[in-house]
């Protein structure tokens, strides 16, 4: 079977990958057929990773080459859907080890280009189109929902959680988060690393806290996300 390209591996993502994941009709049979029609498990994790990092470091293209609901079935695919950030990590949750299916330094910027994603990505397609940046659309459209939920899927923030499953991870990971928060202007983007950030505080607090002060002296944010920041630094998120 044959290893896509970049090219065709960003179409099935963003047009098919989450349709074969979920199957039509939710048979496993049929969707594990779906997945070796598609490619989609016949990628080497180091292919894989590079592609990653091409489509998180320069990813603008797909805001011009797809409409708001393709983007977030992509990457509601990309990062729960497919297995693919736990092969990034190539940590083996059932044999408590690093598997080196991806070496260190690429997992790690695989980590360190989500703050890229956010910046010329997300902040670009959320809220609206960025037209209205400091109002609450997380409920109610298809980006804003998967981009808040992202330190919430598969193993991105599980990362972060436990520094010596992953130790190469935390920083990259922790430096992505303060990106976004520092750098973006959408309030999704925001409360989406602060939910991450809320969710990790129960391990690492004295790496989350610093983070939040920061962007809370910052000031300038809407009222409700304000509350949101203070409730993450409390590790009070849901």
């Amino acid at each position: 079977m044959s290893v896509p390209n970049f090219e065709e591996w960003v179409t099935y993502c963003f047009e098919q990958g989450l349709a074969d994941w979920r199957g039509q009709s939710g048979d496993p049979d049929e969707v594990e057929m779906a997945r070796e029609a598609r490619f989609t498990w016949e990628i080497p994790p180091g292919t894989l990773a590079g592609y990653v990092i091409r489509l998180f470091e320069s990813p603008a293209f797909i805001a011009d080459e797809y409409a708001y609901q393709q983007i977030a079935d992509g990457f509601q695919f990309i990062f729960s859907g497919s297995d693919y950030f736990h092969t990034i990590r190539s940590y083996n949750i059932f044999e408590g080890r690093w598997t080196g299916q991806v070496d260190r330094v690429t997992a790690a910027r695989c980590y360190q280009a989500l703050g890229t994603l956010y910046r010329e990505l997300f902040d670009r397609v959320c809220c609206r189109g960025g037209r209205e940046p400091d109002v609450d659309v997380t409920e109610v459209d298809p980006v804003d929902r998967v981009v808040y939920m992202i330190w919430d899927m598969s193993s991105v923030e599980g990362a972060l959680y436990f520094p010596e499953k992953g130790p190469h991870l935390v920083e990259p990971g922790f430096g992505a988060l303060e990106e976004i928060l520092q750098h973006c202007r959408t309030s999704t983007c925001h409360i989406s690393a602060l939910h991450g950030l809320g969710h990790i505080h129960v391990h690492q607090p004295t790496q989350v806290e610093p983070i939040i002060d920061r962007y809370l002296a910052r000031g300038g944010m809407p009222d409700w996300v304000r509350d949101y920041a203070q409730r993450a630094r409390r590790g009070a998120v849901i």
